[in-house]
This record gives C-alpha cells, sequence and structure tokens, in this order.
C-alpha cells in the first residue's frame, strides 16, 4: 500500500499533445499571364501595337518591332492552366500580373490605354474564374500619366484590383522621375498596393544616372 501511495505521488500527469499548427497560406505576387484578350488584339492590328504573335515551338510567341520576343506558355493565358501550375507548386494563391513586354510603355496615348484596357479586363475574367485561387494585378499606361490615373481608378471601381505592376523603368525613364508622381499619388490614395518591376536591361532603361 505505501509502495502503491509512493508511485501515486511522484507519477507526472502524460504531456498535453500541442494543437496541431494550421498550415501558413502559399501567396505568389510575382505571378505573370498574358490574357487571350490581348493575344487576340495584337494578332488582329500588330501595327496598332507594334508588336505580332508568331508561331514557336508548337506555341506561340509574342515579338516587338526590333526583334525581342517572349514565348506564352499555355500556363500564361489559360486560368485552368495557371492554378493547376499552382498545384504543382503548392501555391494556395497567385497575384496574377502583366508579363513586362506587354506593358507597352512605348505607344501613343490611345493605343496604350486600349492596351492597358484590355490587358486588365482579361486578367479580370481569369480572376472570375477563381477568385479563391487568382487575384487581379492591374496594369497602366505610365508614359502618359493622365491616362494611366483613368485606367487605375478604373480597375479599382470596376475590378476591386487592389495592386498594379508597374516597371522600374519607363522607356527612358526612371519609375521616380516627378512627372509620375501624381499617378503614385493616386495609388496611394485609393490604398493600392504597387509592385515594381524590372521592365528592361537596355541603354534605355533609365540607368544612366547611376
Amino acid at each position: 500500500m505505501a509502495a502503491q501511495a509512493a508511485k501515486k505521488k511522484t507519477s507526472r500527469p502524460a504531456a498535453k499533445k500541442k494543437a496541431a499548427q494550421p498550415r501558413r497560406r502559399r501567396i505568389d505576387v510575382h505571378s505573370h499571364v498574358v490574357p487571350p484578350e490581348l493575344l487576340d488584339a495584337i494578332e488582329r492590328d500588330p501595327a496598332r501595337f507594334q508588336m505580332k504573335i508568331e508561331s514557336s515551338q508548337g506555341g506561340q510567341k509574342i515579338v516587338r518591332e526590333g526583334g525581342h520576343g517572349f514565348p506564352v506558355y499555355p500556363e500564361f493565358s489559360d486560368a485552368a492552366m495557371k492554378v493547376a501550375g499552382m498545384d504543382r507548386k503548392g501555391l494556395d494563391v497567385s497575384f496574377i500580373s502583366p508579363a513586362p513586354i506587354v506593358m507597352m510603355y512605348w505607344l501613343g496615348v490611345d493605343a496604350a490605354a486600349d492596351a492597358a484596357r484590355i490587358t486588365n479586363d482579361g486578367i479580370a475574367r481569369m480572376v472570375a474564374t477563381h477568385p479563391d485561387r487568382l487575384k487581379g494585378m492591374g496594369t497602366l499606361p505610365m508614359q502618359h500619366p493622365d491616362a494611366a490615373i483613368a485606367e487605375l481608378e478604373r480597375i479599382v471601381r470596376d475590378h476591386g484590383f487592389r495592386s498594379v505592376e508597374l516597371g522600374t523603368s519607363v522607356e527612358h525613364e526612371q519609375l521616380s522621375e516627378p512627372r509620375f508622381r501624381p499617378v503614385l499619388k493616386r495609388a496611394q490614395d485609393l490604398k493600392v498596393f504597387i509592385f515594381a518591376h524590372p521592365n528592361a536591361t537596355t541603354p534605355e532603361c533609365g540607368t544612366e544616372k547611376y
């Protein structure tokens, strides 16, 4: 009896199992697309957008005047294939943004505004097919600040976008140039996140001051 009493006194309660921690969501903020609506627009009027669509190893390639090209894989223009790729990589959510080649910072105001509208509407359509997995990140015709502000306000109002992708340079000008500040200020007012993406590696990319 004494031995049993001593055993009871010295025994320790079993350690409590730690509650399983919920898995953290994996979110990709750097995921490019080229909406099919934009591919169709370029194919219909290559002169307007100063680029063309070419066949490339069984797929498609966007080629800018001057020869710079960018392959368009199915995952770039098909929302279902984008999500399938995310599943393979273990990603829960992707913020989809246009590939830099279709920022089209070289176009005149009307063509640039049309290109941004077509691209943003296409991204919104892709997001609508998988709203829990895809989030939209818009583009703006930054070489024309007034048009950029108008498009920014439109995509926030009509599509609920909360982020935009901007090139760190707009052709030969840095994003920090004073003429772009009204666009940045409007984004700040609207609480829109700015994802700054390298846009060129040529001597015209605005790094001459450095």
